[in-house]
């Protein structure tokens, strides 16, 4: 082993033994309010602790955590998280990397958890959403997928109000096929579970916290929606952008 390689361990093994008597209330004034979330009821330390976790898009949950010096992905420390709530179960883990983290999440999220954040954009989605096992990394600030994942929806009521317009209808379950598409951007096409799968819709995560949202002809058709022309049932023939973070 090299000499930096041991300077290197040393030192965070000097660090680790102070986050494990430091108090978990130090991370408040780490985290701040800045970064679209704060922490709150903080208990235990800052190798292992809990806490109340409130977002700025109207979403709040306890989480837990704890610090490991190994972890799924290799060597060095790594934070475990979990948040388990009325309505959401999601796990995972935080790796520092030299240009940002790598963050690994899976879980449950039930439709009405999201209300906080979807009724901002006049929509309610009841039902519930399972998460497979997803790995990202966010290098300069900027997400990216390790791998192909899926997110898989129960199906349910949705509730939603076009061009002035409230109505609902009841869809089955859907499948939201996450990937990085060709501009680099975290992209989830939405498909039917029929062989062959009908596009939906598609949603892209671009920079600045911004997501483009493209209804296709198929989506209209299966919601009742009257709409000109006769192109390819996957055309696009609706696009939004919202600033979501």
């Amino acid at each position: 082993m090299k000499t930096w390689q041991i300077i290197l361990l040393i030192s965070l093994a000097g660090l680790g033994l102070i986050a494990a008597r430091l108090p978990a209330d130090m991370l408040r004034h780490v985290t701040g309010d800045s970064n679209g979330f704060a922490l709150a009821r903080l208990q235990g330390t800052v190798w292992h602790g809990s806490g109340e976790l409130v977002t700025d898009i109207g979403l709040a949950t306890t989480i837990s955590w704890q610090i490991q010096w190994t972890g799924p992905n290799g060597y060095g420390p790594v934070l475990l998280w979990a948040s388990q709530d009325a309505g959401l179960n999601l796990q995972g883990s935080i790796r520092p990397t030299w240009q940002g983290m790598s963050v690994r999440l899976s879980g449950e999220v039930a439709g009405a958890t999201l209300r906080p954040v979807l009724n901002r954009y006049d929509l309610n989605i009841s039902g519930v959403f399972y998460l497979e096992d997803t790995d990202i990394h966010i290098n300069n600030g900027q997400p990216s997928l390790a791998s192909i994942s899926q997110l898989n929806w129960s199906g349910g009521q949705v509730n939603y109000i076009l061009s002035g317009n409230a109505d609902q209808l009841h869809l089955p379950s859907l499948i939201a096929k996450l990937r990085n598409n060709e501009n680099g951007h975290v992209q989830a096409d939405v498909v039917t579970q029929d062989s062959p799968p009908a596009l939906l819709v598609t949603l892209t995560a671009k920079n600045e916290g911004v997501l483009s949202i493209s209804l296709t002809r198929e989506l209209m058709l299966l919601s009742g929606q009257d709409w000109t022309g006769d192109g390819p049932m996957e055309e696009v023939v609706m696009s939004v952008e919202r600033k979501v973070f």
